[in-house]
C-alpha cells in the first residue's frame, strides 16, 4: 500500500482502492447486470466469497467451503476464471471511480485474522 501510494504522489496521480471482488463484479455488471457471486480460492478447499448485485456488494466477503457455494449459489458465480482476464477488470473499476469521483484510498482487505497475537506471558519487570 504505501509503495503504491508513494508512487501515486511522486507521478502525481491518484491512488485509487479497488479489490479484485468489486472490480470483478463491476465488469460483470457492465455486460450483464443482475446479481452474481465471486468466489475466488482460499486454502484447505475454501473460497472467498462475497454477492453483488448490478456491482454493488450486499455483505461482506465470506469464507466458505467450496461445495457450499456451488450447492448455494442461484446467482452467476464468478469464479478464479473471471481473474484471469488479467488487470483489465481493476484497471476499469479504477477509471469508473476516478469518473465517478468516488475514489476510495486504497486499503487492505484482510480476509482472516492474523496469526500474531499478543503475548501471553508477562513483560519484565524493570527494576529502578
Amino acid at each position: 500500500m504505501a509503495a503504491a501510494r508513494g508512487l501515486a504522489l511522486a507521478l502525481g496521480a491518484p491512488a485509487v482502492g479497488v479489490d479484485w471482488f468489486a472490480a470483478l463484479a463491476e465488469d460483470h455488471a457492465e455486460e450483464h447486470g443482475g446479481a452474481v457471486v465471486v468466489a475466488l480460492p482460499a486454502p484447505q478447499g475454501m473460497v472467498h466469497a462475497q454477492r453483488f448485485v448490478d456491482g454493488v456488494a450486499r455483505g461482506p466477503v465470506e469464507t466458505l467451503a467450496a461445495d457450499a457455494v456451488r450447492a448455494a449459489v442461484g446467482e452467476t458465480l464468478l469464479g478464479p476464471q473471471a481473474a484471469e482476464r488479467g488487470l483489465a477488470p481493476l484497471a476499469r473499476a479504477a477509471r469508473r471511480r476516478l469518473r465517478a469521483h468516488a475514489v476510495q484510498r486504497p486499503a487492505p482487505l484482510y480476509l482472516r485474522p492474523p496469526d500474531a497475537a499478543p503475548s501471553s506471558i508477562a513483560p519484565p519487570v524493570m527494576l529502578a
